[in-house]
């Protein structure tokens, strides 16, 4: 029997302190969470460390977190952590003093899936500015990381048509939820997944996809959105799940 596959969810759990109903969503997300069955969960904008701690223990016995915390980012495993780090973003030019002060980057953690080691690397790129150049950074950062097969995920603020994220597939790294060109030659990117707050039954910027799974030396047995509806969101992006096994 092929060794079980590895369920990794990511979601901007949109924990800026001013959020409107943040201690309520932060409640609830655990046990959200959970239900999914994840092995692996990669979260965008946890600013506040007793939310980081609140999380880790509502999940319970056996979840850990990649060190170190910073960014906003977290990477909580119930599998085997061998080594993680943060590294911070140096194209900063044009960023906002709010950017500037959240220190963004990506968290890169090594879990010991049944099948071996998988690095898996968490970001959140500006909201304006210099965020091509941080995705381009990022990518040129990953194009020597050949050692292990990468899943990369996170809030990437651009659309999935925005050359910066094209040139991933360049260096083998397959976006889960491609944008396609239609029969008029105009880029599609959706589903969306991101409805903002509070929700209604009508996606809000239909086509603005800034949350992206993508693959190297992976495949995926099955992937989708979760927490996206009106009655079950959580934040103001949706989740993303992949069942993930060997290429």
């Amino acid at each position: 029997m092929p060794p079980a596959p590895v369920r990794l969810l990511t979601l901007n759990a949109w924990g800026v302190p001013t959020a409107r109903d943040l201690a309520e969503r932060f409640d609830a997300l655990p046990g959200a969470l959970l239900a999914l069955r994840p092995d692996v969960i990669c979260l965008q904008e946890v600013w506040l460390a007793r939310h980081r701690d609140a999380l880790l223990a509502a999940l319970g016995a056996g979840w850990r977190a990649a060190e170190p915390h910073q960014g906003g980012l977290l990477v909580l495993s119930r599998l085997p952590l061998a080594e993680a780090r943060f590294t911070p973003f140096e194209s900063l030019e044009g960023a906002s003093l709010i950017e500037r002060l959240a220190g963004k980057g990506w968290l890169e953690a090594v879990v010991r899936a049944p099948w071996g080691p998988l690095r898996v690397v968490n970001t959140h790129l500006a909201f304006e500015g210099p965020r091509e150049a941080q995705c381009q950074e990022l990518l040129a950062a990953l194009r020597g990381r050949r050692d292990l097969p990468v899943v990369l995920v996170g809030d990437f603020n651009l659309r999935g048509y925005d050359p910066a994220l094209l040139a991933a597939r360049d260096q083998g790294l397959f976006d889960l939820d491609p944008p396609h060109q239609d029969a008029g030659g105009a880029w599609v990117d959706a589903p969306p997944t991101r409805m903002g707050w509070p929700r209604s039954e009508a996606p809000r910027g239909r086509g603005w996809r800034p949350d992206r799974i993508f693959l190297r030396d992976l495949h995926a047995l099955a992937h989708g959105m979760a927490l996206h509806t009106p009655a079950t969101a959580l934040s103001d992006h949706n989740l993303l799940w992949v069942d993930l096994t060997l290429k």
